[in-house]
């Protein structure tokens, strides 16, 4: 009897013990996914992908004001062509800035959803600066073009709104959200690793950060 009694006894003891280090370990792994780099990197990319949606559509609006006013007070027929139609390529600036803009979120404080977020931040990052990206910069410019062109035929001038509608565009795309993808990381470079010791069992969040 007084056997089972200490079984019972040391039995509890354990479990307790095994409660307490699982708590501990729960702690530890959420603090350590919270001050990875990944996470940092994470919280960086949602901080700046607010900015540039703000600051490029502002930009894009300001462009698109400036232009129209100028086109109106100019008696430069050709330069009123190239301007209406450099503010008309602002305004699909603004546009996208509204429609398509950039959301990356931060993780939560507990950062439990940090691998769903980064993967989401990934994606956004992929399309912010794919083929298509550069693909539309480049078709708005050459339709800018052609238009300038066939109406003024003053070459020069529609050359010079492309070159500089182009760079802006992709200026636009380098300077968008791409930390997680410019240092490589992805949620195939986290895993979750069995942390045991003498004081907590777990599982400790790693990865190449």
């Amino acid at each position: 009897m007084v056997r089972v009694f200490l079984f019972a006894v040391a039995f509890a003891t354990v479990v307790t013990q095994l409660d307490v280090g699982l708590a501990a370990a729960q702690e530890t792994d959420e603090a350590s996914a919270c001050d990875s780099r990944a996470a940092k990197l994470l919280r960086a990319d949602a901080k700046r992908a607010t900015q540039w949606n703000w600051g490029w559509g502002a930009t894009y609006l300001g462009a698109a004001i400036g232009q129209s006013g100028v086109a109106m007070w100019t008696d430069d027929e050709d330069l009123k062509v190239s301007l209406f139609t450099g503010a008309a390529k602002a305004s699909l600036g603004v546009l996208n800035q509204i429609i398509f803009p950039k959301r990356i979120y931060a993780p939560n404080t507990d950062c439990s959803d940090l691998a769903e977020r980064i993967a989401e931040a990934r994606e956004v990052e992929r399309k912010g600066h794919n083929w298509l990206a550069h693909g539309t910069v480049i078709a708005a410019n050459v339709a800018g073009f052609a238009i300038v062109a066939g109406i003024t035929e003053n070459y020069v001038l529609a050359t010079s709104g492309t070159i500089v509608g182009s760079l802006v565009g992709e200026f636009a795309i380098y300077t968008s959200p791409n930390r997680l993808r410019a240092a490589g990381l992805g949620v195939e470079d986290l895993k979750l690793v069995p942390q045991v010791s003498s004081k907590y069992s777990g599982l400790l969040l790693q990865g190449s950060f």
